[in-house]
Formats: C-alpha cells, structure tokens, sequence
C-alpha cells in the first residue's frame, strides 16, 4: 500500500483537515511531526466552541454562524490552491478548524433559544447527532473524488467552499424570528 493508497483509505476513517494536511501536505514522512497539525486541527475546533457559543450568547448566534461559514468557505479556497506544506497549510488548517469550532457553538446557541424549553435536550441530541454525521461524510465524500494521480483534494475542497456559501446564504436571507416565549 503506497502513500496515495493509505491516504486515502485513512481519509475515510478521520474528519478531513487532519488526514489530508498530514497526506497532501506532505507530512506523513515525517514520522512524529504529523500529530502536530492534527493536534493543532483538533485543539483549535475544541477550543472555538465554546467561544462561539459565548459570542452567541452576547451578540446574536446569526453573525457568529455567518463569520463561521465565510471562514469555512474561503478557507477551503486556500487550502484548495495547495498552499506550502508546514506553517502556510497547518495555519491554514487550525484557521478553518476555529472557523468551524465558533459555528458549532452558534449552532448549539441557536437552538437554546428557538427550541421549546422542555424540548432543548432533544433537540441539542438531535443536531449533535447530525453535527456527527456531517464529520463523517466530507471524510467519505472527499476520498471518494479524491484525484490520485495528482495527490490532489481541490474538487472536495471547492465542494466543501460552495456548500459553506450556500449555507452562508441560507443563514444570511433567513428572517430573524423573536425568541422563544419562557414558560412562566
């Protein structure tokens, strides 16, 4: 199995930052130096989150879900015109998982305030679930277009940049609805 073959096979398996900056990037060959980025990758998501949710709560989760998206979006441009390996790619990289990291907390802060107060668990369970599903699937999807003659992820990419943009839209025209009413 070469480099390209366990790339892609690993691609499958883990979220899509931190597989492909260590295949595409380069850094596979370097032995320990890989857990850095994927480190780095992971750190950044789980250290955004909670800030986005904090600037949910003090601003409103629309902008912080809009910065999230635009991010994600030209972010995943970068990254798509294969930026230098080690510092360009992996700030490249933590760049996008912090832009994701705050979305996720919008997100969740977003639901606190539409969902019916009895029926917050439930449904924080059921975008939690679906914030899963959207882990696996890019993974899958990007390994599945994945041009193994070149080393190249530029169409999964692009892919990633339209649907963030679409959302960005989506989330953008949506009108704003007044907060729930708390049961007295």
């Amino acid at each position: 199995m070469g480099r390209v073959d366990l790339c892609r096979s690993t691609i499958c398996a883990r979220r899509a930052g931190p597989t492909w900056s260590s295949c595409a990037a380069g850094w596979r060959s370097r032995g320990r130096r890989t857990c850095r980025p994927r480190a780095g990758f992971a750190i950044a998501a789980v250290v955004a989150r909670p800030i986005g949710g904090v600037l949910s709560d003090r601003l409103h989760p629309k902008p912080v879900v809009l910065v999230s998206l635009a991010g994600a979006a030209a972010l995943a441009l970068v990254i798509a015109a294969q930026p230098q390996p080690e510092i360009p790619a992996g700030v490249a990289f933590i760049a996008m998982a912090f832009f994701l990291g705050i979305g996720t907390g919008g997100v969740f802060g977003w639901v606190a305030r539409r969902a019916p107060a009895d029926r917050v668990g439930k449904v924080a369970g059921i975008v939690g679930a679906a914030g899963g599903l959207g882990g696996f699937f890019p993974p899958l999807a990007m390994g599945a277009i994945y041009d193994e003659a070149d080393n190249d992820y530029t169409i999964g990419l692009s892919l990633l940049s339209v649907t963030a943009a679409v959302a960005f839209l989506f989330v953008l025209l949506r009108p704003k609805r007044e907060r729930r009413a708390v049961p007295a």
